[in-house]
């Protein structure tokens, strides 16, 4: 087994700890970097598997002189040192004196998890959020924002490692309006342990938000301009005076967004005699301005007590037009119905607005802490559509009808957290939570009435519908290591109470289940750098309050979609095993996975003779995918980072309760390639490519996909000013078409957008305070025989 250093990083005026400083373990020879880290909130940092040699450590932040350790040894009687506390004192920042620099990987693989950087893309900082999560191993985006992980889309967002309404009520829009600026990395987890909530039968994407922590004021704001008057600006502030933390964050979002959408269907009678065709298509555009918020704070209140709140509102607001053609042709050829429906929307918005406050308490002795969280969100939408209907063969005079769509979710969270670390080998955790959700979807239509001159309500098509749920949970988990092998068990319990009402009919449903959800996480280390590890967990989806509700919305009549009132959950059984490697310059992550999922959520479509169809949400009786990840890390000297990703799996799908075939399959890939080149300490270029292989539906096929992404940094003023360009979608290839082929029906949709887009701008970082390090250097080995 390796060695480990590890040491506490803090500021010698107040006494408080110094997080994200760099800690890098080198080589004395040459001062090549062989390791390293970053302190954490409390300023701890651990270096770990370090093979028997010697070496020197070196401490550095943008903003502060160089610190370096002697030279100390790691061998067999001498493999855990401790360097103490490494304190930090005001002084004048020499730039001479910093010999090795060192900054955070693009992409880190943990035990449970990976771990992508935001600051290090430098095609998509100055992008939004869904624009970042094309770059992510596992990650797939569409081109509406869907986010689909190893080809499931069933994924749950946490923010800050909690539930987010506005993420579960409409993730796509959200994450295509919320500024990369505003998240300091994201999280990947495709296995989570008992620790975290059931739901998410694909996994977790957790967004860690910007929450600086660094002693006096510090902050940056940046702004970036793009084709088609697209505009973005950030601004972050924090302060903090040594017994207190203060944080503030705002980012302005301008987006242009253009669509063109073609729906073609050919009915026939027998396999080759066409009986009808239909065409729709179809052209967008909205311009979303975008605004998100967020203050905070944090105050030790003493030495083992800590109380801390924040508060966000994301305020979006669109104007939308969309233009339908439509047209119907005969066994002939000839046009027998067509129509063009146009649609004005004015002033829709989204909101998203809620406050967290948490109390943390440490016991005596290591990590031995109780955390109490509360969390409330509320997130409103509205819209308000106004349509003209225009009728050309056969011929009818123009009608006009409109629709007002209100959406509210409100969501209460309370959670207890303890945890203990006994030893350097084991680890408890255990938790409660209660979570109170409500969504309300109110649906008003009419129609103009030419006779009289106004509008009529049109009791058909207005509907309102509410959803209720409560989830109590609890859980469990223990680690232990037993010399190489380490031991993460979990077992989770959650009691559901949901309840559908359809306020104007008096109509209700409701459902109540509990379900245990065992987790096991194993890893065997077979040398330095080189582990195994096999985990498992049972995993739940819940189907939401948009899922269950069975009203259509009418947005094209003739093709209108609808939830179901009587959806179940689906349970998946998920089974991971992988390996890790890691040497000097490059790492390899090869790992096979396993899911079987039963009542597998999904959309299926009926036609009708008449060239309409109406899609609605089903459970299918089972879903089972494997697959085979690989990912690829390269690090050639201080030039050339690289990573790599690809995802083969196979998918078979049983809709034999739905009267389709019990073995629909398919073999898809998909794949992920950035590389960085530095070509000076302060420019880098930076390629982004990812592809998607056909995608197997219960009807048809997605058709393969890729774009490309390219983008520059040039930092000035020893990395306080930085100046970035990016394009995304180089080669205009980003698109999405579906294919479905029967005897009686064949069927080709092509969603395209203006997914071009270049930016050019800045981020600009202050500080008021500059500080050299230094050392009590009460450095001890812990081993029994040092």
């Amino acid at each position: 087994m390796g060695g480990s250093v590890t040491a506490v990083v803090k500021d010698k005026s107040s006494a408080e700890a110094i997080p994200d400083a760099n800690v890098v373990l080198c080589n004395p020879v040459d001062s090549s970097v062989i390791s390293g880290s970053v302190t954490d909130k409390a300023g701890k940092v651990s270096i770990m598997n370090i093979p028997a040699g010697s070496y020197f450590v070196d401490v550095r932040m943008i903003g502060y002189g160089q610190y370096r350790t002697h030279v100390f040894v790691i061998d067999s009687t001498h493999r855990r040192l401790n360097l103490g506390t490494i304190l930090l004192t005001e002084g004048d920042f020499n730039q001479e004196e910093v010999v090795v620099t060192a900054q955070k990987y693009l992409m880190t693989t943990l035990v449970d998890r990976k771990v992508y950087n935001v600051e290090q893309d430098v095609v998509n900082r100055a992008g939004t959020a869904s624009q970042i999560l094309q770059n992510l191993p596992s990650v797939q985006v569409d081109l509406d924002g869907n986010v689909s992980l190893r080809g499931s889309s069933n994924v749950t967002f946490l923010v800050d490692g909690k539930p987010s309404p506005m993420l579960d009520q409409n993730s796509a829009e959200v994450l295509q309006q919320m500024s990369a600026s505003s998240i300091e990395k994201i999280e990947v987890i495709t296995n989570p342990s008992a620790k975290f909530k059931a739901d998410g039968t694909a996994g977790i994407i957790n967004l860690v938000m910007k929450k600086d922590t660094k002693a006096g004021l510090n902050g940056s704001i940046g702004a970036n301009a793009g084709n088609n008057s697209r505009e973005n600006a950030n601004i972050h502030l924090n302060y903090n005076p040594g017994t207190y933390n203060i944080y503030g964050s705002y980012s302005i979002r301008q987006n242009e967004r253009n669509r063109s959408n073609s729906d073609s269907r050919m009915e026939r009678d027998s396999v080759t005699q066409v009986r009808s065709s239909y065409r729709q298509e179809v052209l967008s555009h909205d311009r979303p301005i975008s605004h998100f918020g967020q203050l905070g704070f944090g105050d030790h209140l003493t030495d083992a007590d800590e109380f801390g709140g924040s508060g966000h509102i994301m305020y979006t607001l669109f104007t939308r037009t969309d233009s339908f053609r439509t047209t119907l042709r005969d066994s002939n050829g000839n046009i027998y119905n067509s129509y063009d429906r146009d649609r004005y929307d004015l002033n829709e918005y989204h909101k998203s607005y809620g406050f967290t406050a948490y109390y943390e308490h440490d016991f005596p002795g290591k990590d031995h802490k109780l955390r109490f969280d509360f969390n409330n969100t509320t997130a409103p939408e509205e819209e308000f559509n106004h349509y003209a209907n225009h009728y050309w063969t056969p011929y009818e005079p123009t009608g006009y009808d409109s629709t007002q769509i209100g959406q509210i979710e409100n969501n209460n969270l309370v959670s207890l957290e303890y945890s203990d670390v006994f030893d350097d080998k084991s680890k408890l955790e255990a938790g409660y939570s209660s979570e109170f959700r409500r969504s309300d979807f109110n649906f008003y239509a009419a129609t103009y009435d030419t006779l009289r001159g106004f509008y009529v309500e049109n009791p058909l098509w207005t509907n309102r519908f509410t959803y209720d749920q409560a989830i109590h949970a609890a859980y469990v988990t223990y680690q232990r290591s037993f010399g190489q092998l380490g031991v993460l068990a979990g077992l989770r319990g959650e009691e559901a109470f949901t309840t559908d009402n359809i306020q104007l009919r008096d109509t209700s449903f409701s459902n109540t289940y509990f379900n245990l959800y065992p987790s096991l996480h194993l890893s065997y280390s077979l040398r330095e750098g080189a582990s195994i590890q096999l985990n498992y967990s049972r995993r739940v989806n819940r189907p939401d309050g948009e899922d269950l509700n069975p009203f259509p919305e009418y947005r094209d009549p003739r093709n209108p979609s609808v939830g179901n009132a009587h959806l179940q959950p689906e349970y998946i059984h998920s089974l991971e095993f992988g390996v890790q490697y890691e040497a000097d310059i490059f790492s390899v992550f090869p790992s096979l996975y396993y899911r079987h999922t039963d009542n597998r959520i999904t959309s299926v479509t009926t036609f009708f003779p008449n060239d309409s169809s109406f899609t609605a949400r089903e459970n299918l009786s089972s879903d089972e995918s494997a697959g085979l990840e690989f990912i690829v890390g390269l690090n050639i000297g201080q030039v050339i980072t690289s990573n790599a990703s690809t995802n083969a799996y196979y998918d078979r799908i049983d809709a034999s309760n739905l009267g389709y075939a019990s073995n629909l399959s398919t073999v898809a890939w998909s794949g992920n390639w950035t590389t960085s080149i530095h070509a000076s300490r302060s420019l880098v270029f930076q390629v982004n490519a990812n592809f998607n292989s056909t995608r197997l539906t219960p009807q048809g096929q997605y058709r393969p996909s890729y774009v490309v992404n390219i983008g520059a940094r040039q930092e000035l003023m020893d990395g306080r000013l930085t100046l970035n360009a990016t394009v995304a979608d180089a080669f205009r290839t980003q698109r999405r078409q579906l294919e479905l082929n029967t005897p009686y029906l064949s069927q080709t949709v092509i969603n395209l957008r203006d997914a071009q887009v270049w930016f050019v701008g800045f981020t600009y970082f202050f500080s008021n305070t500059n500080r050299k390090r230094e050392s009590d250097e009460t450095w001890h080995y812990d081993d029994s025989g040092g």
